[in-house]
């Protein structure tokens, strides 16, 4: 499916794991905080069953696109367009499912000037970087400041937001730039230890980490703080009772 109200790929994904909110919450709760930055409706959506079987993926769903907002009660959506003055389409969407149950909400929006390699760049492409580095990091931490997930990410399309079971278990880890709630009692504390002062900030609801978003050049993480990190966000949600909520 590929309309007019979606972001072009390639994507930079925002990640959300709302771990108080159901699936169907998580997404109109998103659309608000996004309203609530100054984003707009893009006025399409991808809607599908209103109580669905369990899934992994948004794609093995039934679904169908449609003009948005729709008033069809049999129908939820999995997939709203939104736009924004400085960052363009976005698509407040679905990653791929917990087997605990429950999915991390997504925003895609383009990837700008990282659609083509840095060693490509021109004086300008240059000159635009900080500033649309600067732009994603305001909607991220707009984001987490107003639904404090209990972590959320910035990547890329390819890498799923990673859920707490495989976090849990080492399998794979956060991207470079990741946010950790407060409500994960002394964690954030523990995982600012891990990493450069100046790679960290903390916000009124948590912890930002960050290597690509807001220095001014970007910094080669280091996977093993990063791995660190990760596994124990993973195992904090395990430990807590981490349970189903689609």
């Amino acid at each position: 499916m590929t309309e007019e109200w979606q972001p072009e790929s390639p994507h930079l994904v925002i990640g959300l794991f709302l771990d108080r909110l159901t699936d169907a919450d998580a997404l109109e709760r998103t659309c608000a905080a996004l309203r609530g930055l100054g984003a707009e409706p893009a006025g399409g959506a991808w809607l599908g069953p209103a109580e669905p079987e369990p899934f992994e993926y948004v794609s093995e769903l039934p679904l169908m696109s449609s003009t948005w907002p729709t008033a069809e009660p049999s129908l939820r959506p999995y997939r709203i367009g939104m736009v924004t003055s400085d960052l363009g389409r976005l698509a407040v969407t679905f990653d791929r499912g917990d087997p605990a149950g429950g999915h991390p909400v997504t925003v895609l929006l383009h990837a700008g000037l990282y659609d083509i390699p840095p060693l490509a760049w021109d004086d300008d492409d240059r000159a635009e970087d900080p500033r649309f580095r600067s732009r994603v990091a305001v909607l991220f931490q707009g984001l987490c400041e107003q639904l404090d997930p209990a972590y959320g990410v910035v990547g890329w399309d390819l890498l799923p937001t990673v859920v707490p079971s495989v976090l849990a278990g080492g399998e794979e880890s956060f991207p470079e730039d990741f946010y950790v709630s407060r409500r994960l009692g002394s964690l954030p504390g523990e995982v600012a230890k891990l990493f450069p002062r100046p790679l960290t900030f903390d916000g009124p609801t948590g912890l930002f980490v960050s290597h690509w978003l807001r220095p001014e050049e970007p910094v080669s993480p280091s996977r093993q703080a990063v791995d660190a990190a990760s596994a124990a966000v993973g195992r904090v949600l395990i430990e807590a009772g981490w349970r189903e909520r689609r």
